[in-house]
């Protein structure tokens, strides 16, 4: 039996792979710095054109357009690669190096997405202050609170990804999602999703029109704040993980509390930030993207299929608590 065992080590990937994997960041960051020094001395209008596209068509100034869709992409990139990951190592076992799992490329790439929107959001806005409470990088250059958060979740989420291999050379492998250095991913992602709203926010001058009584605007609008609000609700019911594949390491009596507390923040806070509905389409985008995900891992690349929450009862409770107290009002 002993013979037989598994004796490939548990530690941290090979020398090979840690460079490969650092010439590849440096060189997204490099490309990724060299576009914003384009920007800001005016030696290309990519970005600009990019953003005044996306913002006609979403009501927004060009360096809210842009971030936001970038990042949400990137979000669900990561989303994505993270439970098609889990299954592997569910259906597979652990990896024979980190590069060798084709998952781990997807969170890579969707975690740096999320940084280069916080980027494009502070460096985009030339000749103009982005929002009322915009900060002063450097005379001449306001930057997005929305922005700043965005970058910040962005690199804190980034930072999980080298340090997570430290973590194995010096604990070897783990055998939770509940991993500090998983945990960095999970909620430097989640967290950028607030950057986001307040960078919402701040391309409309840090005014609403909402009033929650449903008083958006533009169906387009409806549309980011509920995918928004949605994707907050993501972001919460991701730490659920752990139960969402049935191996789970703690106690079950763990589950519920979490569905609560996340459908507690997020359902909420989508009632209050959009209106009327706002629970529900913030469910809604839920099941969709968890829904469409599930059958890709599961049915299609034939792995372990991960389950989720519905929400749609906590929808329906936090929908009618909110009209039978008309005085709940989203704080101005």
């Amino acid at each position: 039996m002993l013979l037989a065992a598994d004796t490939r080590p548990a530690g941290g990937a090979a020398i090979g792979e840690v460079i490969l994997a650092s010439v590849i960041g440096l060189g997204l960051t490099a490309a990724l710095l060299g576009l914003v020094w384009l920007h800001r001395t005016g030696r290309s209008q990519v970005l600009t054109r990019a953003g005044t596209r996306l913002g006609k068509a979403t009501g927004v100034p060009p360096w809210v357009a842009l971030p936001t869709v970038l990042t949400t992409a990137s979000l669900l990139c990561a989303l994505f690669g993270m439970l098609w990951d889990i299954s592997l190592h569910i259906d597979v076992g652990r990896d024979p190096g980190p590069l060798a799992n084709p998952a781990h490329y997807f969170i890579l790439f969707g975690l740096f997405g999320v940084f280069a929107g916080g980027i494009f959001a502070c460096a985009m806005p030339l000749g103009e202050q982005p929002g009322p409470a915009a900060v002063r990088f450097i005379r001449g250059w306001d930057v997005p609170v929305g922005g700043l958060l965005l970058t910040g979740a962005g690199f804190y989420a980034l930072l999980g990804f080298p340090l997570d291999d430290v973590w194995h050379r010096l604990f070897g492998q783990d055998v939770t999602l509940w991993g500090p250095t998983h945990l960095m991913l999970i909620t430097g992602a989640g967290l950028s999703i607030i950057g986001l709203l307040i960078l919402e926010q701040e391309g409309h001058g840090g005014l609403s029109t909402d009033d929650g009584d449903r008083k958006v605007g533009q169906v387009t609008r409806f549309v980011r704040q509920a995918s928004a609000m949605g994707g907050l609700l993501l972001g919460l019911s991701v730490f659920q993980g752990e139960f969402d594949f049935d191996v789970e390491q703690f106690r079950l009596v763990l589950a519920p509390f979490m569905v609560a507390g996340a459908a507690g923040l997020a359902l909420v806070a989508a009632r209050m930030f959009i209106g009327r509905g706002g629970a529900l389409a913030a469910v809604a985008f839920f099941l969709v993207i968890r829904g469409t995900i599930a059958l890709i891992v599961g049915p299609v690349l034939g792995e372990t299929t991960p389950m989720f929450p519905l929400y749609l009862g906590s929808a329906i409770v936090v929908e009618l608590l909110a009209l039978a107290a008309p005085l709940i009002r989203r704080p101005r």
